[in-house]
């Protein structure tokens, strides 16, 4: 640190005779930058809607608060509570916050009543990059591509782990409007927000005790698709950088946590490893 700040300090006076800024960088301090483009696009309620037949996708009755342990267990999915969790969702992000509220089920239908989601669509796109701080006090950088390194790490209230995991399905983001009362928008003015739909990893110690005093790796494994905390919305500033989950080959993987074809998994996959070592 004291290096660092020799070095800041020799660059502030081999530039104070210029104009130009060294902080002049518009990107700089972003935590996560994630495209805005148009050409990617669903229908929610096309989205949601299963096809003629066929069973409704747990993956789709997502749960909005994955920090909360008290979702009724619904087992079916609809457009309209996935509109309804997804407009929680907005509401979070778009009111003043209020001390009553703490998890995102307690949003009423007042609260989005006055949330407009403009043309009912959802943009999609592949990628997430993500800047954050190293052991070192480095910038680091990841880039998450929902295909190929999907797993993720948040903060987590839980005392004996601090991180919860999550796998990213698919980026989205959406045109909105609340004119509710406390609306953090504008009247009659749209706001791009941004979102990650997750498929929720559980901390697992059937394996027995884990992390640094039993020196062994944390282990995770996928919440059943018809527990509340299966699916979840999260907004890409609560990343706070990708994970790197090791399947545990030797207990072989397992279709009780997801039946059938689902958007939770890979196109083409029909099972999932039974559990995961997260790499420390």
């Amino acid at each position: 640190m004291h290096r660092r700040q020799e070095v800041l300090r020799y660059l502030a006076n081999a530039h104070s005779h210029t104009t130009a800024s060294p902080t002049s960088d518009p990107n700089l301090g972003e935590h996560y930058k994630m495209s805005e483009g148009l050409g990617d696009y669903v229908n929610l309620t096309s989205f949601v809607a299963a096809s003629r037949g066929a069973a409704p996708d747990p993956a789709k009755k997502v749960c909005s608060d994955s920090s909360s342990r008290s979702h009724p267990n619904t087992q079916t999915a609809s457009p309209k509570d996935f509109v309804k969790r997804l407009k929680n969702y907005i509401a979070r992000w778009t009111l003043l916050p209020d001390p009553d509220i703490t998890s995102y089920e307690h949003f009423t239908e007042e609260h989005r009543r006055h949330i407009k989601i403009i043309s009912d669509t959802l943009y999609r796109h592949k990628t997430l990059e993500l800047t954050y701080t190293t052991y070192d006090m480095q910038d680091g950088k990841d880039k998450i591509y929902q295909r190929r390194y999907p797993d993720v790490m948040v903060l987590s209230d839980d005392e004996e782990h601090p991180y919860l995991y999550g796998r990213i399905l698919d980026f989205f983001h959406i045109t909105v409007m609340n004119n509710g009362p406390n609306s953090l928008l504008p009247k009659d003015e749209h706001a791009t927000l941004h979102m990650a739909w997750v498929r929720w990893y559980k901390h697992d110690t059937s394996l027995g005790p884990s992390g640094f005093t039993s020196l062994r790796y944390p282990t995770v494994s996928f919440y059943k698709g018809n527990e509340p905390d299966a699916f979840g919305f999260i907004h890409p500033d609560e990343i706070i950088r990708a994970a790197h989950l090791i399947p545990s080959f030797k207990s072989g993987s397992t279709v009780e946590y997801l039946a059938g074809p689902s958007k939770g998994r890979p196109e083409g996959e029909v099972s999932d490893w039974k559990y995961f070592n997260v790499n420390m």
